[in-house]
């Protein structure tokens, strides 16, 4: 720039265009540092953050800048979080909680969500369409609401975010199939234990085909115990083998 004004006959030109380049310069660098400066959670914040977002490459001002446009809302036990055919125009992330995704004609659990799980996908479909299913709060629960309009322009105005976003995507359709799986099994044992116990004996080898079933699949005590409840049996009459009668 100074080259260019200190010449016989000043280029001023070449010297604003020069200016323009170095302001233009400027403006980036103090967004990138801004964009990677320390920014502070708090520890409920962190959690989330480190659970169900840094693994994907987020970083924390593009985390902060998503939870800057979400609404943050509190859900009581038994209430709708997405109502059967209203329009899907918002994406929600359970925070805490838990919830029960429901068939709309027969109210039967088609899957389970917690912690960290999404309802809709962040990324925005180019047609409107209306939610399938009821989803109904089992316990309390902490959400975060966007609509889908405002993660369209926030990736539009980052592409960077637009990778990040594709991994969550994925990797929460992977562990939507997971629970779907596991749901499936503890269905099948379920099924296996109320046949077993159903005349009220269970042989060694019964027991024996149950737990391998249980260690193969990796269905919990707790899962296990409410399975004997389902069938009427405490966890001392599966030790023993007989069912007490009274």
């Amino acid at each position: 720039i100074g080259y260019n004004l200190l010449q016989p006959t000043p280029l001023v030109a070449p010297a604003a265009w020069g200016t323009f380049f170095v302001c233009g310069h400027l403006v980036q660098i103090a967004r990138i540092l801004r964009d990677r400066a320390e920014v502070e959670f708090s520890e409920e914040a962190f959690d989330l953050f480190d659970n169900a977002f840094y693994q994907h490459d987020f970083r924390p001002r593009q985390f902060v800048n998503l939870m800057n446009v979400g609404r943050v809302e509190w859900v009581a036990a038994g209430e709708l979080l997405v109502v059967a055919g209203q329009d899907a125009s918002q994406v929600i992330l359970i925070w805490n909680g838990a919830a029960d995704v429901l068939d709309p004609a027969t109210g039967k659990v088609k899957n389970k969500l917690s912690n960290h799980h999404f309802i809709g996908n962040m990324v925005t479909s180019h047609k409107a369409h209306p939610w399938h299913y009821d989803i109904r709060a089992t316990m309390p629960c902490k959400i975060v609401r966007w609509r889908r309009s405002q993660l369209d322009k926030m990736m539009k105005d980052d592409k960077e975010l637009v990778g990040c976003v594709a991994r969550m995507v994925a990797n929460d359709l992977s562990k939507k199939l997971m629970d779907t799986d596991q749901r499936r099994l503890l269905t099948e044992y379920r099924s296996m234990l109320s046949i077993a116990v159903a005349d009220g004996r269970l042989v060694p080898e019964e027991k024996k085909q149950l737990h391998e079933f249980r260690v193969k699949h990796g269905i919990s005590f707790l899962d296990h115990n409410e399975c004997l409840d389902e069938a009427g049996w405490s966890s001392e009459e599966y030790d023993i083998g007989a069912k007490n009668e009274k």
